[in-house]
């Protein structure tokens, strides 16, 4: 299976700390590094009137302990990770923030879009945004450069640099010219998510854009909660007893275009389990379920008669 991003606004989910993380951590760094790109973190525009800390870093390539696996009777591959590492080996990382000051984190993720497309970092975003943009409860925004090369950060002493505080600029860098480094923003009303990825070759995002199939998060969780856990393998009565939270992006699973969907089961103690991981089709027709450990080992669900799936989320372009 193929992890790709694809921006899409009205980004809706429930940011929760990480199931194996620590959810008392009071870690805060500086930057963030994937291969190697590296870029402010989100800590340098963070207030004491905005709140908000680091609570769990996310990455598909760090394996569940046993004990996590013998508990996820459900299946689906655990995410989460309080490793921050470099992004060497992983095919994304995510950076989980909680606690912010209801409402604040529009104006926070304002501040750090401007930090992100000054002239020292060169990130330029994929959609036209204005005011309007940081002002809605939720949101979705996805920035893009081209990365640089791999051999570059030590070749210039940028982890030296940066670990002083001092920014290297972008333009000073050598840049892989058949490598897109992308960085995803989703925030709620008290949480962030900030994501990053490297993409080669014709972006896979593009071609649904095109197609006019982007479904959004929000759109494919209204449609998980019109569902019963029974009807997608999970315990319970009602779909209220869990959180729905997005994955990286799109996937392609059985040739078909998905939306990664994380579901958690809540806990009184404010803890969550990961219990399954779903994909939608971008059309909102198909479900599938992860049944092993392995992104490719799914199943597919049979939705029940009379589901009907939403209109497209984008329209196509002429």
């Amino acid at each position: 299976m193929k992890r790709l991003f694809i921006p899409f606004s009205a980004c809706l989910f429930c940011l929760l700390a990480a199931c194996g993380s620590d959810s008392t951590s009071s870690e805060t760094i500086s930057t963030y590094t994937f291969g190697g790109d590296t870029i402010p973190a989100l800590e340098q525009v963070l207030t004491e009137q905005s709140g908000g800390r680091l609570t769990a870093t996310l990455s598909p390539e760090t394996p569940a302990d046993d004990d996590a696996d013998a508990d996820n009777d459900d299946g689906g591959e655990e995410p989460d990770s309080t490793d921050s590492g470099t992004g060497a080996s992983a095919s994304y990382l995510a950076y989980d923030y909680q606690q912010f000051t209801e409402y604040q984190t529009g104006s926070v993720v304002r501040s750090y879009v401007e930090l992100l497309t000054s002239e020292t970092n060169a990130l330029k975003p994929e959609e036209k945004l204005d005011d309007s943009t940081y002002t809605q409860p939720t949101g979705s925004i996805l920035l893009t450069r081209q990365a640089v090369a791999a051999d570059a950060a030590s070749a210039s002493g940028e982890e030296k640099n940066s670990a002083e505080g001092e920014a290297v600029s972008y333009a000073s860098l050598p840049h892989d010219p058949a490598l897109l480094f992308r960085v995803r923003i989703d925030w709620l009303p008290t949480s962030c998510l900030v994501t990053l990825d490297h993409v080669a070759g014709q972006d896979f995002s593009n071609s649904l854009l095109t197609a006019g199939v982007a479904l959004s998060f929000s759109t494919a969780t209204d449609l998980m909660n019109t569902l019963s856990p029974e009807e997608i393998g999970l315990s319970g009565s009602s779909m209220s007893e869990y959180s729905l939270k997005p994955g990286p992006g799109f996937v392609e699973v059985d040739h078909t275009a998905c939306l990664t969907i994380y579901v958690y089961q809540k806990n009184a103690t404010n803890t969550n389990s990961l219990v399954g991981t779903y994909f939608m089709s971008s059309d909102g027709s198909t479900l599938y379920r992860q049944t092993g450990t392995k992104p490719n080992q799914v199943e597919k669900i049979t939705l029940p008669s009379g589901y009907t799936p939403p209109p497209s989320d984008t329209e196509p372009t002429e």
